[in-house]
């Protein structure tokens, strides 16, 4: 694990000392060592037109697909190499190819102010390396295909000169959902508007009679915006949106190599030749001619093609219809999770409810009665228990968070 203050502590890059230690990159040893990612062989050429061979590396079903996905770009930027003739690569190489690179970058403008902002980042770069084994908190915004709230961890793509996208946005001609969400912005604000509907729906069920009229329409409002915002987030469950699509093509340049984030997963997209591809990098594919797959459609029916974007008509079906499979199923998974996690905390907060109405319907005397004192007649007759009244506290649904 980096410690950024130790880098701090160290000689700037940006003004070299000749006998200075030069900082490196040591990932974290203690459950990785024995990580290792099959590579594939590809042609891929940057710009359009000179052909570099590179080994790109392959994911497994527990792979860091963050650090995967940015090393990735790197490689087919050339801005680092894997040697041709190794079949297998370490996540612990990862790491230090990654940290390598980073260590070797320097900040566009050479004032002060802006020396101190690149080395804060750089440092934060260099500490997210083992989170990006974890996975990474990423918080959309559906009002744009680039827009992300700004965390310290995403730093290591600024400092890499990657651009990170998604396909989450709400459509414009929607126009009631389109105002509601653009002006809550993130998932985490939708999300919190959803839970603050259920609450006040669940408040006005119950004590709909002593609500003034002000109290009321706050309520309406509030139970309005959170339908708006639950059946948005059930129609686009697959964080695939046409206008996320379009968006993606307004703003990624042709020939352009960027992140793509999608269901807790990082994945390399590339524009070229007007339409959208992006990398095949699951380990199934490992062996295969097929190296891109096109994102053009929300439904699924990808084109596959070989590293010269030719359509790759000597597939295997068999192959890549349970490469396809493995991804539905997948996504299915994530998607029942996410929701029996928000039928779990729908019941927890009508528990909580029910159990604050019931204080405030029976007086403390009622709750919690008095012990019976025991009687001469029955000296054995065991007193009642008094009850412990508890409240369960409302629980955000989690950060849309990647594994």
């Amino acid at each position: 694990m980096v410690n950024s203050t130790d880098l701090m502590n160290q000689n700037d890059p940006l003004n070299p000392v000749n006998d200075a230690p030069q900082r490196t990159i040591s990932p974290n040893r203690s459950n990785t060592a024995s990580q290792t990612y099959v590579l594939k062989t590809i042609s891929f050429s940057s710009n359009g037109n000179t052909t570099n061979k590179c080994n790109i590396i392959t994911q497994n079903i527990n792979g860091p697909c963050p650090l995967i996905a940015l090393c990735n770009i790197l490689i087919l930027r050339n801005d680092i190499s894997i040697p041709l003739d190794s079949s297998l690569i370490s996540y612990e190489r990862i790491s230090e190819l990654v940290g390598e690179y980073l260590l070797s970058q320097t900040p566009d403008n050479t004032n002060n102010s802006t020396e101190m902002i690149f080395q804060q980042s750089l440092d934060d770069a260099l500490t997210s390396i083992p989170l990006l084994q974890r996975g990474l908190d990423v918080n959309v915004h559906f009002n744009s295909a680039n827009s992300f709230e700004f965390t310290s961890t995403l730093c290591i793509f600024d400092i890499c000169k990657i651009s990170m996208y998604h396909g989450w946005v709400v459509d414009e001609h929607d126009t009631d959902t389109f105002t509601i969400i653009t002006k809550l912005k993130s998932y985490n604000a939708v999300v919190d508007a959803v839970i603050a509907a259920d609450v006040a729906q669940s408040k006005k069920n119950q004590d709909n009679e002593k609500t003034d009229s002000d109290d009321q329409s706050k309520s309406d409002k509030l139970i309005i915006e959170g339908m708006i915002c639950s059946a948005f987030l059930d129609e686009t469950a697959s964080q695939l949106t046409t206008a996320g699509l379009i968006s993606i093509m307004n703003v990624l340049p042709e020939n352009q190599l960027a992140i793509f984030f999608r269901n807790n997963h990082f994945s390399t997209i590339l524009k070229r030749h007007d339409r959208l591809w992006m990398l095949v990098t699951d380990q199934g594919f490992a062996h295969s001619k097929v190296v891109w797959e096109s994102l053009d459609n929300i439904h699924g029916n990808s084109e596959f093609l070989d590293e010269n974007f030719k359509p790759y008509k000597e597939q295997n079906d068999e192959e890549v219809a349970n490469v396809i499979n493995n991804e539905l199923v997948s996504d299915q998974m994530e998607i029942d999770l996410k929701f029996a996690r928000l039928m779990q905390e729908k019941e927890d907060r009508e528990f909580a409810i029910l159990q604050q109405q019931q204080e405030d319907e029976y007086p403390a005397d009622v709750r919690n009665p008095a012990p019976a004192q025991p009687s001469s007649s029955n000296t054995n007759r065991i007193p009642p228990q008094t009850a412990n009244s508890s409240s369960s506290s409302i629980n955000k649904k989690d950060k849309c968070i990647i594994q």
